[in-house]
């Protein structure tokens, strides 16, 4: 396919073939020419302007020489004469033209794409990051055990995901399959074990098990020279049926690794380091 623009004007006259050697020539050999023409009265304007990298398109293995400068060449389109003729001196040929994207005509003044930023934007995402924050530090809290729990971000406004069982029962199966293959199924099961003890997971109760919900699938990770050669890790951005996931969900906040450089310095500030 060829994308093209619309004008009224291609461009101006462009000399034909008139020298009529040439065009007996293309009669002898059953060759038309669309464009020919004996008189001024038969000029048309051009109809089509395709550039030269769209001539693979158009070719065929067809050509004809018809004398030592000019070849006839059959196109798609019909036959074009290609090399030198007789040519009138002293014809040029100018079309300037402008094509705007109407559609698109803010983009010239649209400031993100200048690569300027709009202190008013930034200054509505720093809003929200101090929002995020604040709800982190209203909501943190340690339990009877002593862990903190901190309540989910949430972003306004948006629907609940989509019941996922049959995706995290997929992974799942996928996951179990991998692990016996690799003999590693009984160390990804003590962990997952460690962590029901831990309460960090927790089985999901037979009152609940008929409800709609969103499971958080999970994948194996190995490393054969770690400490820990494989560990589970959730899938947060697993995505419903309607194309979101839990990530998509939730507030990102402030960009903590802005504050590692501050929080690392920390550790110096007395004499003795206490870890």
């Amino acid at each position: 396919s060829i994308e093209v623009l619309d004008q009224d004007k291609i461009c101006g006259f462009i000399p034909k073939i008139s020298d009529s050697s040439v065009i007996q020539c293309l009669q002898r050999k059953g060759i038309v020419l669309t464009d020919a023409f004996d008189s001024p009265q038969d000029l048309q304007e051009v109809q089509l302007l395709l550039g030269a990298g769209s001539r693979p398109l158009l070719v065929t293995n067809n050509s004809v020489k018809l004398n030592e400068k000019l070849m006839a060449s059959q196109t798609n389109l019909g036959w074009t004469l290609i090399g030198s003729s007789c040519i009138e001196e002293g014809v040029t040929v100018t079309l300037l033209t402008a094509l705007t994207c109407q559609t698109n005509i803010s983009n010239f003044w649209d400031l993100e794409l200048l690569g300027i930023e709009d202190p008013n934007v930034k200054m509505t995402q720093a809003e929200k990051d101090r929002e995020v924050e604040d709800f982190f530090k209203r909501t943190i809290q340690r339990d009877p055990e002593g862990r903190y729990v901190v309540k989910i971000p949430w972003i306004p406004g948006l629907p609940s995901l989509e019941e996922n069982k049959d995706v995290a029962v997929k992974r799942l199966t996928s996951t179990t399959k991998k692990l016996k293959t690799m003999n590693r199924f009984d160390d990804y099961d003590s962990i997952i074990q460690l962590w029901l003890q831990l309460g960090i997971v927790e089985l999901v109760p037979k009152s609940e098990l008929g409800s709609s919900c969103y499971y958080l699938p999970h994948r194996a990770v190995v490393k054969e020279n770690s400490t820990t050669p494989v560990r589970p890790v959730f899938d947060a951005s697993s995505m419903d049926r309607n194309g979101r996931s839990l990530n998509c969900c939730i507030e990102k906040g402030p960009n903590l690794i802005e504050l590692i450089v501050s929080v690392l310095t920390n550790f110096r500030l007395y004499p003795i380091a206490v870890t």
